[in-house]
């Protein structure tokens, strides 16, 4: 699957290139204050492949064979947001300025941890805000790992509670999207300058 500006995501077959879905829920949702127009942010398939996650304005859950929309969450205003499937499908994990870990059902859209964040309609183009770049669950479903533009920091989050458990600095630029080893032991991330740190 593919997202991007325009507010569309789309389906593809791996073998042929022959487009199969477009996804247009994202149409006429608001520009996106920081970005400056309408772009989708992220994207993903469920882990058993039967549904899939559209992010930008909102957070929106499809069905994969038919494109039918399952669910659609507003978590904040004006922001891009990023979120990421659980590893049982069950939940979708965002994160909101100034740094608040959203934890959503898959199913219904209901907030499970977090709701909807809102302070956003405040901020401006420009703005130096603690936007939440990436967002990963660790392998066992956990833990969430969220990175931070502008505080340059990365954060591993008890994915019940919501609370922080250990915050990673170091980073000289801003940081983009982290990820976690296999066996969930370590987490990297990757910064504007092309550094990277385990």
């Amino acid at each position: 699957m593919t997202t991007g500006w325009g507010n569309l995501a789309k389906t593809w077959d791996a073998n042929t290139g022959e487009e199969l879905l477009t996804y247009t829920g994202h149409l006429g949702e608001p520009e996106l204050k920081f970005a400056g127009q309408t772009a989708l942010s992220g994207g993903g398939w469920s882990p058993d492949g039967s549904r899939i996650l559209t992010s930008g304005y909102s957070i929106q859950v499809w069905d994969a064979n038919t494109g039918k929309q399952i669910t659609k969450i507003i978590p904040t205003t004006d922001l891009y947001i990023y979120a990421r499937w659980s590893p049982d499908g069950k939940r979708l994990a965002s994160c909101a300025p100034p740094e608040v870990l959203q934890i959503w059902d898959a199913d219904t859209g209901a907030a499970i941890l977090g709701g909807y964040v809102h302070n956003t309609a405040e901020y401006n183009f420009g703005d130096a805000i603690d936007n939440c770049m990436g967002v990963e669950w660790s392998p066992d479903g956990k833990h969430v790992l969220t990175t931070n533009v502008y505080g340059s920091r990365a954060t591993i989050w008890d994915a019940q509670t919501g609370h922080k458990i250990l915050i990673f600095k170091g980073h000289p630029g801003a940081l983009l999207i982290p990820a976690w080893s296999p066996n969930g032991m370590r987490v990297a991330t990757g910064d504007t300058t092309g550094g990277v740190k385990v």
